[in-house]
């Protein structure tokens, strides 16, 4: 019989929403695309409620809701994001799962990759590294969207790729379900997403050596990153106009206004830059706005398989890096120089100008580059 560990009935915040008791051991695990719960009756009110369980970083938040209602009893602040965590559920679209087998095991750490974006795939990847160095008979199998598969290193015993619009699909939690008979032990702990990086091979993830040398003698190639949903902001009107769209939910009316702004910026500066030496400049990321021809557009409208490897390959030979990422994509670590243009949710490698923040002028950026591209400095 399947052991799930660490037990969840003596884990420490997980209770009752109703009565407040103690977490009793769950009927059954759900693995669903937006959340790992628990099937609870409690044994004490008899009440039947889902828990979240200790898929993700320990900082995450955990909660318990009704079934039927979403309810969350004396902690009113969590119903929103409990109903719509329910409704979720309930209309959740089926699934294929691809499974790659390097080496059979009984006893494995279960890590789920798919509520997260680029970066934090690899965060969880690098904690699941130093874990299981203190827990060597326990094998790791990822959890993972199909698109982002290609960072699990190639040495991990198995790897659960879940593809959307296939063929034969059905629920996930089906898929899985049908996999835990073979093993006797399963391990869903808390990772810390702090790990230490310094001694971390990026080639193992990559696949590719992260780009170190000065500028190169012959052209320097530059990359502008365009992010889905965020976007540089030159001036504090600019930013306020978006900060304004966000809260007024018309942000999707705007967005080709904000991309084509963008856009255009990155042109100005790849336009004086190009006088400074000779230079490819490539743009990446996402958006239908059409890019000037000074640029090579690498750009898609939505995420599809093998476009993240194409753009890694990319950034691996890019001498500078500039544009908003969030968690899109690892710029910082593949290419030899990265600024990063939104000052909110990053580094700040360039002076403010206002007090909204990211609102830096195309001269400011361009100051920055020039010094990098004069006197190849490293990061």
């Amino acid at each position: 019989m399947l052991e799930i560990y660490p037990k969840i009935g003596e884990q420490k915040g997980y209770i009752c929403p109703v009565c407040k008791c103690q977490l009793s051991q769950p009927q059954r695990v759900m693995f669903k695309l937006s959340a790992v719960l628990a099937d609870i009756e409690c044994t004490c009110c008899e009440e039947e409620y889902y828990q979240t369980l200790p898929f993700e970083f320990s900082q995450q938040p955990k909660l318990s809701f009704l079934k039927k209602y979403g309810k969350v009893k004396y902690e009113p602040v969590e119903e929103t994001r409990a109903l719509s965590l329910l409704q979720t559920i309930q209309h959740e679209p089926d699934v294929s799962l691809e499974i790659i087998q390097m080496k059979s095991a009984t006893r494995a750490l279960l890590l789920n990759c798919l509520f997260e974006e680029e970066v934090e795939v690899l965060s969880k990847l690098i904690s699941s590294t130093h874990y299981l160095s203190g827990h060597e008979n326990l094998a790791l199998v990822v959890l993972i969207k199909e698109e982002l598969a290609y960072l699990v290193p190639e040495d991990t015993p198995e790897i659960w790729k879940v593809r959307s619009e296939a063929a034969s699909s059905k629920p996930l939690n089906e898929w899985i379900s049908s996999e835990l008979p073979r093993f006797e032990k399963l391990y869903l702990p808390s990772l810390d997403d702090k790990a230490k990086t310094y001694d971390i091979s990026w080639e193992r993830f990559f696949k590719v050596r992260p780009f170190r040398s000065a500028v190169p003698e012959g052209p320097a190639i530059v990359t502008f990153f365009c992010h889905p949903s965020q976007f540089w902001h030159s001036n504090k009107w600019e930013k306020l106009l978006f900060q304004l769209s966000v809260k007024w939910h018309i942000q999707p009316f705007l967005k080709p206004y904000f991309e084509k702004r963008q856009l255009r910026k990155f042109w100005k500066l790849a336009d004086k830059l190009g006088r400074l030496r000779p230079t490819e400049f490539f743009v990446i990321g996402f958006g239908k706005a059409r890019a000037s021809s000074l640029f090579q557009d690498e750009r898609v409208e939505e995420e599809k398989t093998g476009i993240y490897q194409n753009w890694i390959q990319l950034l691996a030979k890019t001498s500078i890096t500039i544009g908003v990422f969030g968690n899109k994509l690892p710029a910082k670590i593949l290419s030899s120089h990265c600024l990063e243009l939104y000052a909110e949710e990053a580094e700040k490698p360039l002076p403010k100008t206002s007090d909204l923040g990211g609102n830096y002028t195309v001269k400011e950026v361009y100051d920055n580059v020039e010094k990098i591209l004069r006197e190849g400095a490293c990061r």
